[in-house]
């Protein structure tokens, strides 16, 4: 494949700032403009100051990358901050480096055509890492064997081969006994526990306080499914913020 024009993938930029990350993605073939993305760690109730910053944002972005851009801002747990009229900013520079910009989307056609050829995006990516299509797609399907290979086998030496070797050392003739010994063995501790002889272990009282549990929160669930749709909205909120969390904290402290 011709590696002038074989697609590639580039990578986001991500940096932080003052209360807020921002996250940028370079234009693909699938999307003629570069989108940028902020991210604000805490709340901020002042719209007029989150628009202050994406026009910033914007003006910033394309003097280092002179692609039209698509900007948006999101808060804490990943939803989309909405300011009227239009949530989205977008711009570009034209050839008189004059900066065209809107609150709301330019269609295909208002945008700078030349922009976005293949020699220009390799120029003005020059300095963003990047792999070609092909050798992506070869990383995944490479994987996905490698996984198909790997399971059987793991299960062949992790299970199957010491169990065998287990029953060889005690001779095959061992085997119908060590089966109907451990028959007896489970019908014995089943009668222990059923008159109360054998008490269950840590283990076993919290699988079964788990269990409980489980068919109690199940029995709610289906009488109030709306409330639980809630519930797991909120959850998804919660995980989504502290994966935006944790993604700022190791802009702002990289390793070592």
């Amino acid at each position: 494949m011709n590696p002038e024009t074989e697609e590639v993938f580039r990578d986001k930029i991500s940096e932080p700032r003052d209360g807020y990350f921002v996250e940028y993605t370079p234009v693909t073939s699938e999307m003629p403009f570069a989108s940028l993305g902020l991210v604000f760690t805490s709340e901020v109730a002042d719209l007029a100051k989150i628009q202050k910053l994406m026009d910033d944002e914007l003006a910033t972005w394309l003097k280092r990358f002179r692609v039209p851009l698509f900007v948006s801002s999101f808060d804490a747990k990943g939803d989309l901050i909405r300011i009227d009229p239009y949530p989205h900013l977008m711009g570009y520079l034209d050839p008189e480096n004059r900066l065209i910009k809107r609150w709301g989307p330019f269609s295909n056609e208002e945008l700078p055509a030349e922009q976005v050829t293949r020699a220009y995006l390799d120029n003005v990516y020059r300095d963003v890492p990047f792999r070609f299509a092909n050798e992506v797609r070869k990383k995944v399907r490479r994987e996905a064997r490698f996984m198909r290979a790997a399971v059987p086998s793991i299960i062949l030496f992790t299970v199957v081969i010491p169990v065998l070797l287990e029953l060889i050392s005690l001779g095959l003739e061992w085997l119908s006994r060590i089966l109907e010994f451990g028959s007896l063995s489970k019908g014995f501790y089943e009668i222990g526990k059923a008159f109360g002889w054998i008490k269950p272990s840590q283990k076993e009282r919290e699988k079964a306080q788990k269990k409980q549990k489980m068919e109690h929160y199940f029995y709610h669930c289906e009488k109030n499914p709306a409330a639980f749709q809630r519930l797991k909205i909120e959850n998804f909120e919660k995980e989504e913020e502290a994966t935006i969390l944790r993604e700022d904290a190791a802009l702002r402290n990289p390793p070592q």
